[in-house]
């Protein structure tokens, strides 16, 4: 039996069963094209809804003929599939029954609490997981061999390519957590294996300078899923009146209900930032920009909001050692923000980031 699995979808979506939750399952008939279900959208009528059928394990949805559905992998072998229709957006998966299910189950919440975060927490909570006969308990443990990282990832590959999220990963869970744009935040949270991370990282603003309104709603979204082991939140690029507005509501408590009772915020003042190469060292200008390679289009270092930001204009790079080659419909630069000790290439020049 197969299943479709709901990802990301406006508020106060409907489905056939009610309100649309996060990663809720609901079956499809295999390989039968008939209707299996409706998702209702608030601003359409009452009396339409986009439904969804299955043919030869290809998803479509019919009803609507303004919506738009498309695969969000080229070779056509994705799981992953969206629906856009104007400004509402359905993200969702068409999967296998068995496969585990990627929402963090409520009920587990007490468990996570009397857990201490680290590598002895991620033993405990293996433990009391498999008392519970969840999935899970078996992937921190290592005995899992019925499913593939694959499996587990769901949308995490695409919020790590759209959004530019980087994680850090331990035994199968994401314990760490860069965010380089504002996209996704809410979700982050919300899937199984980043219901754990403990540092989250924010680096990069809008073309304005990030306002204490601003960076406020970002938390928000980031803190709209409760994330149990979250013990350091870091903001950067701030101005320093910003920056402690913002350390005043925290300690005031204003999202002490969304954060364990040890989080802290930090809010790192701006330092001046180096360029570093084998060669010779310069200082990132507070104005203006520094090139790195040769050529044309050319390829540059600035600063944004106190964080430096990479230009690239180059069909592919290497950032920390991992090479990054450019989607072949992507327009434009890429725009990289980048933090202290972040290294990269560019026409086999080697470019260090540093404080001064």
């Amino acid at each position: 039996m197969r299943v479709v699995e709901l990802i990301d979808f406006p508020d106060g979506t409907l489905t056939e069963r009610g309100p649309a939750r996060r990663y809720q399952r609901f079956p499809i008939g295999p390989f039968v094209a008939s209707p299996t279900g409706t998702l209702r959208v608030p601003a359409q009528a009452p009396n339409s809804g986009w439904q969804l059928v299955l043919e030869n394990e290809t998803p479509r949805f019919i009803g609507e003929m303004a919506a738009r559905l498309r695969s969000l992998d080229d070779t056509g072998d994705s799981t992953l599939f969206r629906v856009e229709m104007g400004e509402a957006v359905v993200l969702f998966r068409v999967v296998p029954e068995e496969l585990p299910a990627l929402a963090w189950p409520a009920e587990l919440d007490d468990v996570i609490t009397g857990v201490a975060p680290g590598v002895a927490g991620l033993d405990v909570l293996a433990d009391a997981l498999l008392e519970r006969s969840h999935p899970l308990g078996e992937r921190l443990r290592g005995l899992n061999h019925r499913w593939t990282d694959a499996d587990w990832s769901g949308e995490l590959p695409l919020l790590e390519r759209e959004a530019r999220f980087d994680f850090g990963w331990s035994r199968g869970v994401a314990t760490s957590a860069v965010l380089r744009t504002l996209r996704g935040l809410d979700r982050l949270g919300a899937h199984v294996s980043t219901h754990l991370v403990q540092t989250v990282e924010l680096l990069t603003w809008s073309d304005e300078a990030p306002s204490l309104e601003s960076v406020s709603s970002s938390l928000e979204a980031l803190l709209r899923h409760r994330l149990p082991w979250l013990g350091v939140l870091r903001v950067h690029g701030l101005k320093p009146a910003v920056g402690d507005a913002l350390q005043r509501a925290w300690r005031a408590g204003r999202w002490s209900a969304r954060v364990s009772r040890d989080c802290h915020l930090e809010t790192p003042r701006p330092a001046q930032l180096r360029l570093v190469t084998s060669a010779r060292s310069d200082d990132v200008p507070e104005r203006g920009f520094m090139q790195v390679g040769t050529g044309s289009p050319m390829s540059f270092v600035r600063l944004r909001h106190a964080t430096p930001e990479l230009t690239v204009a180059r069909q592919a790079f290497t950032l920390n050692g991992s090479t990054r080659t450019r989607l072949a419909q992507a327009q434009g630069p890429w725009v990289i923000p980048l933090k202290p000790k972040d290294h990269f290439t560019i026409d086999e020049r080697s470019y260090t980031i540093e404080l001064a």
